[in-house]
């Protein structure tokens, strides 16, 4: 039972730190990754095991069946509740983070007045969609290029969208806000997680 207490919480610990490393260099690539919910049946079937493990364990310490020691196995449960409680970089962390590497504000500013100017919505398709979306790609090539997958773009009264996803995985992107004001465009019904990486340029990730 000692080794396979031993075994689970050491899964476990390892698919935690994984995964919040991935969600981090997710952010970075301004992308999502699958690889976390195919070993989510493991890590489940970990933690059970780590649970029932440590139980028995106390109790076998407590009827003095197990020396003292064995409650270094401890360490496990207590590095989960660790690595839960402590504040570690997320996903908008690393969108931050890429914002700040390879753009600035001036361009990213510029990106929002070409989409006013073209007005291109991706809620509002015309016949020439296409070709305004091209443009865009022409002028701000690393800007549309942030990602592997194709982004949108919306226009709002007070600021530009510019964003990936879908409602299966949620949504995530870039928040221009226009003029210079800088305030915080996310409403709390949005329920948004968000970052601001530039003034009047946030990153934001959405549950939906």
């Amino acid at each position: 039972m000692r080794w396979f207490t031993l075994v689970s919480g050491i899964i476990v610990t390892l698919y935690l730190v994984a995964t919040k490393w991935d969600q981090y260099a997710s952010g970075i690539q301004f992308n999502k990754s699958w690889w976390p919910a195919l070993f989510v049946p493991i890590y489940l079937i970990a933690l059970l095991g780590m649970a029932m493990g440590t139980v028995r364990l106390i109790v076998s310490v407590i009827r003095r069946k197990s020396a003292p020691s064995g409650l270094s196995l401890l360490i496990s449960p207590l590095l989960y509740v660790t690595i839960h409680i402590l504040p570690t970089p997320g996903y908008v962390d690393g969108m931050a983070h890429r914002v700040q590497r390879d753009f600035n504000q001036q361009e990213l500013i510029e990106f929002a007045k070409e989409a006013r100017r073209l007005k291109i919505d991706w809620t509002k398709p015309s016949d020439d969609s296409k070709e305004k979306v091209l443009s865009l790609e022409t002028k701000f090539p690393s800007i549309m290029r942030a990602s592997e997958l194709q982004p949108r773009v919306t226009l709002a009264e007070t600021y530009v969208d510019f964003f990936y996803g879908s409602a299966l995985v949620g949504h995530w992107g870039i928040r221009i806000v226009d003029g210079t004001e800088e305030h915080n465009p996310f409403l709390k019904n949005e329920d948004a997680t968000y970052k601001e990486a530039l003034p009047r340029v946030w990153v934001y990730q959405l549950p939906y």
